[in-house]
């Protein structure tokens, strides 16, 4: 099969890929697939125009619910939840904007419809924030009394409060890793379906750099860390329990660029930030050290300096 005639049957190989996406979030692979369900979409936006790309995601739909019926309502749901980042997304990629515009649209968009679908809930009285706490404390209630009778039952309030606080943490968490990993795997598979400039690339990781305002807010956010009391109730301390990891997750991915601009000039494998990044996942406490490096990496010119001594 040349190019061309490859190229024509590529929408409906992205349609079956995404309906087999859709039928195995019924499954034990959903964990794995659910972070797929973007990819797919994407790929037809891209392949199609706005009008082919919307029938075939009406089709995709309809055979789906055809054949699953009520019980695949919630899926296709999920599916429309996803829809609005993948057409920002597309749109981007097809005015050749940076590759950075696109993800910054799709993660905006992620978050904007998280929010929206918590105020709708407060608006029809379903607060799912404290629906969160109360199937933790039902699933606790439920345990035999042997084990509730060992647990302190007022630390495990505390804990629900303190993730219920850091729920704009997690809508921005979950936003950037669904985009990012649609960008990553979905370039690398439709670029190779189509032309190799469909989807732009990040600048490599090795060249990316912090403003060196964040370092300032990064120290702000530390001594508010150690200084203000610890009120549950508190405004300023929902902020910083949300800032701190942000800031400190930026400064983890700046240490890694760091080690590979590193590994890059010394011209050495590798090896370095790949065991940082093991390190990071099997010690977490190792991430306050790398941020660290991320941190002076921002603040001091440590990379002219190594290319200096280069």
């Amino acid at each position: 099969m040349n190019r061309t005639k490859r190229s024509k049957w590529l929408p409906v190989i992205w349609m079956v890929i995404y309906l087999i996406v859709l039928f195995s979030i019924v499954t034990p692979l959903n964990f794995i697939t659910i972070n797929l369900i973007m990819i797919p979409v994407l790929a037809l936006y891209m392949y199609l125009d706005v009008k082919r790309f919307a029938l075939a995601y009406a089709v995709s739909l309809g055979i789906f619910y055809l054949l699953t019926g009520g019980l695949g309502l919630v899926i296709l749901f999920i599916s429309l939840f996803f829809l609005p980042p993948v057409i920002l997304m597309g749109h981007f990629y097809k005015k050749k904007a940076l590759a950075r515009t696109a993800i910054l649209a799709g993660t905006l968009t992620l978050m904007g419809e998280l929010l929206l679908g918590l105020v709708i809930g407060r608006l029809f009285g379903f607060d799912p924030v404290a629906q969160f706490g109360a199937t933790i404390r039902d699933y606790l209630g439920a345990l035999p009394s042997n084990v509730t009778q060992q647990l302190n039952m007022d630390l495990v309030d505390s804990m629900i409060r303190y993730i219920t606080q850091m729920i704009p943490f997690f809508i921005v968490a979950f936003s950037v890793f669904y985009v990012i990993v649609t960008h990553g795997l979905g370039r690398w598979f439709i670029n190779r379906g189509g032309r190799e400039d469909l989807v732009p690339a990040l600048p490599p990781v090795r060249t990316w750099k912090l403003p060196k305002s964040l370092v300032w807010y990064f120290l702000i956010v530390m001594i508010l860390d150690f200084t203000i009391p610890a009120n549950p109730d508190s405004f300023l301390v929902m902020i910083v329990i949300n800032l701190f990891p942000l800031l400190n997750l930026a400064f983890v991915v700046q240490a890694i660029s760091f080690l590979l601009y590193f590994v890059h000039v010394k011209k050495k494998g590798k090896a370095w930030p790949a065991l940082a990044i093991v390190l990071m996942i099997v010690v977490p406490t190792t991430q306050y050290i790398f941020s660290l490096l991320g941190l002076f990496d921002v603040m001091f010119p440590l990379r002219e300096k190594l290319a200096d001594k280069s």
